[in-house]
C-alpha cells in the first residue's frame, strides 16, 4: 500500500532524525529541494506575499490563492509539502482554520502551520504581535484537528516573546502539544533565543518536537549549531526567496553594465533547468 505523503512526514517526525525542511514559493524551487535530496519542503507565506503580489507578509495573500500555489507544488515534487496556513485565513475562527485545513488535504498537502497571533501582522513595517488569548488558539487547534483526515500534520507557532515570558511560552506549548500540535515553532529573536529554546525543549521533556526558524538576517546559525543546541526539526523559509533574489540582480546588473547575456555564475545552465520539467 502506497503511503500518503502526510504519513510519509508524519513517519519523518517518529524518527527524531535531523529533518531540514527549505522553504519555497514556486514549483521549480521545490523541485530543486528535491533534486538536492531534502525529504520536505515548505510553503513560506511570506515568500509566496513577496513573489506572488510583491508585498509584505501581512496577511493580504487570500486562501485561494495561497492553496493553489501550494496545490501546484504539492503536485509536482513527491516529498511532503508544508505550507502556511496564518492564523487560518480570514478572521481566523474555527470555521475558517477547518476549511483551510480540508482545502490543504484535499490539495495533496501534507501538513499546515497554523499561527496563535490574534490576526496577522508584519514586524518588518512596525506591526507588533498580539498572541491570541489561549483558549482561542486552543479552540483553531481543535478545529484543526477536527477537520483533519488520516495523518495530515499540524504546526502551531507559539509566538509569545521576551526572556520575561518564557514561563508562559513554555506552558503555552505544552498546551498546543497536548491539544494535537505535531510541533511547535518559536520565531526566533536572536541566535541565543535559538539556543534557549534548543536547550530548554530537553530539559523540559516536550512530547513533540520544538522547530527551529532560521531566518536572515539575525538568526542564521549552522544547521551543525542547531543540531548540537537540540534541535531535529529545522525551517529555512526564505533561503532560496533571497538567493534568488540575489541571482538576478546580479545578472540584470551585469546585463545593465556590461551587456552579458549569459552569467555562468548566476544562472543555471539551460540543460540543467529543462531536466527540472516535466510533459505531466
Amino acid at each position: 500500500m502506497v503511503k500518503s505523503k502526510a504519513t510519509i512526514l508524519k513517519n519523518l517526525l517518529d524518527l527524531h532524525e535531523l529533518l531540514v525542511v527549505p522553504g519555497v514559493s514556486d514549483c521549480i524551487s521545490a523541485r530543486l529541494v528535491e533534486k538536492a535530496g531534502f525529504k520536505a519542503v515548505y510553503v513560506s507565506g511570506y515568500s509566496v506575499s513577496a513573489s506572488f503580489l510583491g508585498k509584505y507578509d501581512m496577511g493580504v495573500v487570500m486562501l485561494n490563492e495561497q492553496a493553489t500555489i501550494a496545490g501546484n507544488i504539492a503536485q509536482c515534487v513527491d516529498i511532503p509539502v508544508i505550507c502556511d496556513g496564518d492564523i487560518g485565513f480570514g478572521s481566523g475562527s474555527e470555521a475558517n482554520v477547518a476549511r483551510t485545513v480540508k482545502m490543504y488535504q484535499q490539495l495533496g498537502i501534507a501538513g499546515m502551520q497554523l499561527d496563535d497571533m490574534e490576526e496577522e501582522c508584519c514586524p518588518y513595517i512596525g506591526q507588533e504581535f498580539r498572541t491570541a488569548p489561549i483558549e482561542k488558539v486552543l479552540k483553531r487547534i481543535n478545529a484543526a484537528r477536527n477537520a483533519t483526515k488520516n495523518d495530515f500534520c499540524l504546526f502551531v507557532t507559539c509566538s509569545v516573546f521576551g526572556k520575561d515570558r518564557r514561563p508562559e511560552a513554555i506552558s503555552r506549548i505544552k498546551e498546543y502539544m497536548e491539544a494535537g500540535a505535531d510541533a511547535v515553532s518559536i520565531p526566533p529573536l536572536n541566535i541565543d533565543d535559538m539556543r534557549f529554546w534548543g536547550e530548554e525543549a530537553q530539559k523540559q521533556h516536550f512530547s513533540k518536537p520544538i522547530i527551529s526558524v532560521a531566518c536572515p538576517p539575525d538568526c542564521t546559525p549552522t544547521i551543525q549549531e542547531l543540531e548540537k543546541w537540540g534541535y531535529k526539526f529545522i525551517w529555512v523559509p526564505l533561503g532560496n526567496l533571497y538567493s534568488a533574489a540575489y541571482s538576478q540582480k546580479l545578472f540584470l546588473e551585469e546585463l545593465k553594465n556590461s551587456g552579458i547575456t549569459h552569467n555562468h555564475k548566476a544562472m543555471i545552465e539551460h540543460k540543467e533547468f529543462l531536466n527540472l520539467l516535466t510533459t505531466y
